[in-house]
């Protein structure tokens, strides 16, 4: 079913449903579609053949599913990497630079980008987008006849490059100023001040996973400062678009072609100015929602752009100035704010085809869905508490839109709540739930947008901690028929039409669901290779075509052998859905081998005060365990006697060795009398013979650390209890039918301690 087709069904439904919500719970599955699907187990991404990231978030996922992008740290490398999903092969975007391993990250100091996050991934997988303070471009672009270099004002501030992965590091054209003016040249920012930690409210940045159009060639961002982006009155024609004076408020959204070298300011006024009051969130009345700075690990941008380039989608800030008929409803949405005025400190997303031209029309998307999205307190200055973001107590208080290839399907979050439970609603200063929802837009701008909210908080003045959690993290597929997002909630309140096909999440942490809106299916994504439940939260996710799923988890179970309580990037895919769905209560055995393991033996060996000794072994594998201590000792010569008799003709023979022949060289006749004269003086000499004083064997079924035993005979306990001990060697061997044997040999020393002082 194409996105047309489902929207039509879609249309369909809410035309003879009469109730709009359907509750799911725990315990009561909703009846699903005939047609459904199921996700494989995560695989890891974020790990090579050797090591495993210490840390790795932020996935994008190209569209074809060759390649996957994400900002993370290996052996203590930070920065974008980019893995190959068909080879296995991870390399560096942009990353530190380590003298101890020059392969591993930047290629050269000067190139290095410790700082580089919120990577986006063109369709291929050969260009990714990414912010940095770093300075990889330091000649932009021609101006005037000059090279010009990164301005000085700029230093230390967040920037948006493209790197052409198909180029090495080192070579020119592999990093491109992304955020930047006509031609290339580099935008001036006023006041870049970088914080302790994460980005600085300041310079260009860009949102992660949807900032990069399918051909690598667009790229949206959000320029927070004040800067040049759009010539003001003072800067004269003749002035190099450099030396223009940063008159251009803050918070604005702009789009740069890499291929034409233009660039187009998103956020405008009817008349083609930028917003005065700054028109993306974070704004300049609201950068107090961090501080001075977003999250270590973000960036400060909701800007997204579609696949084809043609539309944009951000969180909105100063929305009268963008929508003017937008006015009146947000001064009577001001009416609840304690009097103040909603300029400046509203989220509320927006929706531009820049594709038109300058004639586009900014349009709000939720206007016709009777949410508040005005609703915030303010009170001491606070940060905006509601709006189209998650809770601002999270570690990623606002997630961008994201939109369809053709960006006529928009997926969001908006923690808004309709106008009917106002006069009710009891928050105790907390800011609303978020919830997620679907969005389709028609190029006709007197037809009002459809809302589908594909999740609903059902009471606000009785949650219960069933109902209680936001949905974060909100992703869709390119055809968008699928639709990704997390939550911690026990209780999902979904659409009409939309059917639960899994349980919910019974841990009360944030798991990953997809809404298949093609086949009106949810279910859990979040599936660990034992069944239980996920043992931490689901991070950001990042939708590909034909339901492939790259996200981030900090759970230690998702797949065998998996120990790391950091957050780690994984894949998962939806099934056909005309393979039948497995079970998901009960635990299953994981459809993928655990990790291989090398068929090493490895074996120590302690001796121990009672005379015996202890061998521990690593075996790899099922097989059979043997262990031989084998010793030299010495055998007299003459015959022996057992109880003054003689011993039998057997023994004899055993116990007999034929003394050696000596023969003198013949070049050394004098050799023969002088081995004469020895055996003269010392009589007969004993000859040594390596016998098996101890050993032990066993099968062993898996692989397994073992602890075997060895204690000597009773016949050469006089050695043992001796000074001088009784010196061997410990043979191990590993024999299985389908692998070579392995063996070690290690010496050791078997010696019976004496009792200690005062001990009879």
């Amino acid at each position: 079913m194409t996105r047309r087709v489902w929207i039509h069904a879609w249309r369909s439904r809410r035309a003879h449903l009469p109730a709009l919500l359907a509750v799911a719970t725990l315990c009561s599955l909703l009846p699903a579609a005939s047609a459904r699907a199921t996700f494989t187990p995560a695989t890891l991404m974020s790990g090579t053949a050797k090591l495993q990231f210490e840390q790795a978030e932020a996935p994008a996922l190209s569209r074809d599913g060759r390649y996957v992008a994400f900002q993370g740290s290996l052996a203590g490398v930070t920065g974008v990497w980019r893995r190959d999903l068909a080879s296995g092969a991870i390399e560096p975007v942009a990353s530190a630079y380590d003298s101890s391993d020059p392969g591993l990250g930047a290629p050269a100091a000067e190139l290095a980008a410790p700082d580089a996050s919120a990577p986006s991934i063109s369709a291929s997988g050969r260009y990714v987008a990414f912010t940095t303070t770093a300075d990889l471009e330091p000649e932009h672009a021609l101006e005037n006849g000059a090279r010009v270099g990164e301005p000085a004002v700029d230093q230390g501030c967040p920037e948006v490059y493209v790197r052409d992965m198909d180029l090495p590091a080192g070579a020119p054209g592999a990093y491109t100023l992304a955020s930047a003016l006509q031609g290339g040249i580099g935008i001036t920012y006023a006041g870049c001040q970088a914080p302790p930690s994460g980005f600085a409210v300041a310079g260009a940045q860009a949102a992660l996973g949807v900032a990069l159009s399918e051909d690598g060639h667009s790229v949206a961002f959000t320029v927070l400062s004040r800067s040049n982006l759009a010539r003001g009155s003072g800067c004269a024609p003749a002035t190099p678009l450099y030396e223009c004076p940063a008159e251009t408020p803050p918070s604005q959204v702009a789009v740069h072609d890499l291929q034409s070298g233009t660039t187009t300011l998103v956020t405008v006024t009817p008349a083609g100015a930028p917003v005065p009051a700054g028109g993306a969130f974070p704004s300049e009345a609201s950068e107090q929602v961090s501080r001075g700075a977003v999250p270590q690990g973000t960036t400060g941008s909701t800007a997204a752009i579609s696949a084809d380039g043609s539309t944009v989608a951000w969180l909105g800030s100063d929305v009268g100035a963008q929508v003017p008929q937008a006015a009146a409803e947000i001064e009577e949405g001001t009416v609840h704010n304690q009097g103040e005025a909603a300029g400046g400190y509203e989220a509320e997303p927006l929706w531009r085809r820049i594709a038109d031209g300058p004639s586009a029309v900014t349009r709000r998307l939720l206007a016709g869905a009777g949410l508040d999205m005005f609703y915030n307190r303010n009170e001491g200055f606070e940060v905006v508490r509601a709006g189209s973001f998650v809770d601002t107590s999270s570690r990623l208080p606002f997630v961008a839109p994201a939109l369809s290839a053709d960006g006529e399907t928009v997926a969001l979050i908006a923690n808004a709540f309709p106008f009917a439970a106002l006069t009710g609603v009891e928050l105790s200063g907390n800011p609303p739930q978020s919830d997620a929802y679907v969005v389709h837009v028609s190029d006709d701008s007197s037809i009002a947008p459809e809302v589908l909210a594909l999740t609903t908080t059902p009471d606000y003045d009785v949650l219960g901690t069933a109902g209680e959690g936001s949905v974060t993290n909100v992703a869709l597929s390119p055809d968008g028929t699928r639709v990704a997002f997390d939550t911690g909630r026990e209780r999902l309140v979904l659409a009409a039409g939309i059917s639960l096909i899994s349980p919910t999440a019974q841990s009360r942490t944030a798991q990953i669901y997809e809404a298949n809106l093609a086949l009106g299916t949810l279910q859990r994504a979040s599936v660990t290779w034992d069944g239980a439940e996920p043992t931490n939260n689901a991070g950001l996710l990042s939708l590909g075509d034909g339901g492939k799923l790259a996200f981030a988890s900090m759970a230690r179970n998702l797949f065998y052998g998996d120990s790391l309580d950091t957050s780690q990037v994984y894949l998962a895919e939806e099934l056909p859905s005309e393979t039948p769905v497995a079970p998901q209560l009960v635990g299953v055995a994981p459809s993928e081998p655990g990790p291989a393991v090398e068929w090493r033996l490895n074996a120590t060996v302690a001796a121990q005060r009672d005379g015996s000794v202890l061998v521990r072994v690593w075996a790899p594998g099922a097989g059979r365990l043997s262990v031989t201590a084998t010793a030299q000792l010495p055998t007299p010569g003459a015959r022996a006697k057992h109880n003054g008799k003689r011993s039998s003709r057997k023994s004899r023979r055993a116990r007999t060795v034929p003394r050696p022949v000596h023969r003198a060289h013949p070049a050394h006749p004098a050799h023969a009398a002088r081995a004469r004269a020895r055996r003269t003086r010392s009589g007969p000499r004993a000859r040594l013979v390596t016998r098996a004083v101890a050993a032990a064997a066993m099968g062993v079924g898996a692989p397994s650390e073992l602890s075997v035993p060895l204690r000597a005979s009773a016949a050469y306990r006089a050695e043992i209890d001796s000074a001088r001990g009784l010196y061997a060697i410990v043979h191990v061997a590993l024999s299985a039918s389908s692998e070579r044997t392995l063996t070690a040999q290690i010496p050791v020393t078997f010696h019976r301690a004496p009792p200690s002082k005062g001990r009879r």
